[in-house]
């Protein structure tokens, strides 16, 4: 019944590991949150040094390497990797691979003071000039640069950052409002040799991303890429993307090219100031009747702004504090609640993302409204009755923000109708940070003169400028018991909304993107009879909605 989480919530999304695989295999125990906090990142200590705070970086200094030749010897003594690199192709090979990463980050500095920011000099890298040419040359046919740039001071300790930002599984965890999927694996070949050969690179791996908003009108953006750690000077780093295929003998059929993009850093006391840059190829497809055409025509879509707010975002919920317990629970409940969230809002963007997982989801319908149903025997209970989920998009004239609250508490009426409920729900658990709330929801259902039973619903309603999202579990008794008391798994059948502004200005946008998923089960003899009460039932919710908005405008007015 619904999808079922494996058993271990150990941590937090900072140090627990995303699945490399698109189903919801959680892995095995990770550390304690504490651990998240280790002084050494990827080799780096860290340094107790007094940091600067409102000075400006010159970086326009003679490079240590201008125009370096490799050491011959050294280059061909290299037992493990001889069988290549006795070829002068393989050494002209890796002499390009050195340009090329020397040229990206050369232009990722660029970039930052062009557009001034506290970079104020620009590094000089030797004879690159031909690569920052093909950087910034016009994209393919059928393609547009996505291009933005935002500065910003973040609430983390630049070691943390970078080891989050270097480690795949918790990059992709940390951002998964954007970040749908991720792997990655070790260099070969000549960048296996350049990361070896280049002291300035400490780190370096190669990512496979997948980036998907929630909502399905948004199209979605795969990469594969280079990301490589380089640190500038004492308490400065730099962190540059690269697209694999820039590199002598790797090639890539993903759809987007990641152009010089990442982020510089620089120590500030227990923060970072960070300055984010975004520059991809992306296709360049043209809206259907202007319905998206306020966000995926714009760099709002992934734009630098984005990924910083979920950065910080991501840090604020991870610090959330309770406000309301009204039940016993134990003390590491407010993990327990992170990590189960965090697994009913990753099911929840897969159901409503553009092509939810094939290995999980059988989709019955793929009209105005998605039908879709889980592959295996879990969707069917022991009285025959099977869970189908209805999902779709749609328009509404009204500002995010003022949709919000509206939507919480229209996600709980769908869950629990009034007409089956004796007495408001109470509230028993508030777990909430700045833009986060994460509640637990309790009625009383009369079975009968003599005997009652607690019904339970889970719900996190969360927001920024970006993306806003609202999604319920229902729960029983014993749910409950195990999940807050011990940790332990439980079955989830997510339900609710995701709300995008449909223009420029954010939260404050004159309309809304709103997706809406609906989790039923249904005792039925035919997929058809299904297929059609689920369409019947998200299309009058979503006239009820919009009634009650364009009533509340009204009346407003």
């Amino acid at each position: 019944m619904g999808l079922k989480r494996e058993p271990s919530y150990e941590g937090n999304f900072w140090d627990h590991k995303i699945s490399k695989a698109r189903g919801y295999k959680e892995p095995g125990p990770s550390s304690l949150v504490t651990d998240v906090f280790d002084s050494t990142v990827n080799g780096l200590p860290e340094e107790n040094i007094t940091p600067r705070l409102d000075d400006s970086i010159d970086l326009n200094m003679p490079p240590d390497d201008e125009d370096e030749e490799f050491e011959t010897a050294s280059f061909y003594g290299d037992s493990s990797l001889d069988s290549i690199a006795n070829t002068e192709n393989f050494y002209l090979e890796l002499q390009e691979a050195n340009n090329i990463s020397k040229a990206a980050y050369k232009d990722l500095i660029m970039t930052a003071f062009e557009t001034k920011t506290w970079i104020v000099g620009i590094p000089a890298m030797g004879s690159v000039e031909e690569f920052l040419e093909m950087f910034r040359s016009p994209p393919p046919p059928g393609m547009r640069v996505e291009r933005s740039i935002e500065s910003a001071v973040v609430p983390m300790a630049p070691d943390l950052l970078i080891s989050v930002m270097m480690d795949v599984d918790r990059w992709a965890k940390c951002l998964s409002l954007i970040v749908s999927w991720a792997d990655d694996h070790a260099p070969t070949g000549v960048l296996q040799k350049l990361r070896s050969s280049d002291g300035a690179i400490k780190s370096m791996l190669i990512v496979d991303a997948e980036l998907q908003l929630p909502n399905p009108l948004v199209q979605s953006q795969d990469f594969c890429f280079l990301r490589c750690l380089r640190e500038i000077i004492p308490n400065v780093w730099a962190i540059v993307d690269i697209s694999i295929d820039y590199f002598p003998g790797f090639g890539s059929e993903k759809s987007c090219r990641r152009r010089p993009s990442g982020l510089i850093i620089r120590r500030q006391e227990n923060h970072s100031q960070i300055i984010w840059i975004e520059n991809v190829d992306a296709p360049d497809i043209p809206s259907e009747g202007g319905t998206q055409s306020g966000i995926t025509n714009s760099n709002l879509v992934f734009s630098a702004k984005c990924w910083v707010d979920t950065l910080i975002w991501s840090w604020k919920r991870s610090e959330s504090r309770f406000y309301n317990i009204k039940m016993p629970v134990n003390q590491k409940a407010g993990t327990h609640l992170l990590n189960l969230t965090n697994f009913m809002r990753t099911v929840y963007f897969d159901i409503i993302s553009e092509s939810p997982d094939e290995e999980i989801w059988v989709t019955l319908s793929d009209k105005e409204v998605k039908i879709l149903t889980t592959m295996t025997g879990d969707c069917v209970d022991t009285s025959g009755f099977n869970n189908y989920i209805a999902v779709t998009s749609f328009r509404l004239q009204a500002k995010p923000l003022s949709l919000f609250d509206f939507l919480v508490k229209k996600n709980r009426d769908i869950q629990w109708p009034q007409l089956l409920t004796l007495q408001e729900p109470e509230e028993v658990i508030k777990f909430s940070s700045d833009g986060n709330s994460i509640t637990l929801h309790k009625k009383v259902v009369i079975q009968d003169e003599t005997s009652k039973v607690f019904q339970y619903l889970l719900q996190e309603a969360s927001t920024n400028r970006f993306c806003s999202y609202i999604v319920s579990t229902p729960m029983n008794h014993v749910d409950v018991h195990r999940a807050f008391t011990f940790g332990k798994d439980v079955t989830i059948q997510p339900s609710g909304f995701a709300v995008m502004p449909d223009g420029p200005n954010g939260l404050h946008s004159n309309a809304s993107l709103v997706t809406i998923a609906v989790n039923q089960y249904l005792n039925v003899p035919e997929t058809d009879q299904a297929i059609d009460i689920m369409c019947g039932l998200v299309s009058a919710i979503i006239k009820d909605i919009i009634e009650e908005v364009s009533s509340a405008r009204n009346t407003s007015s």
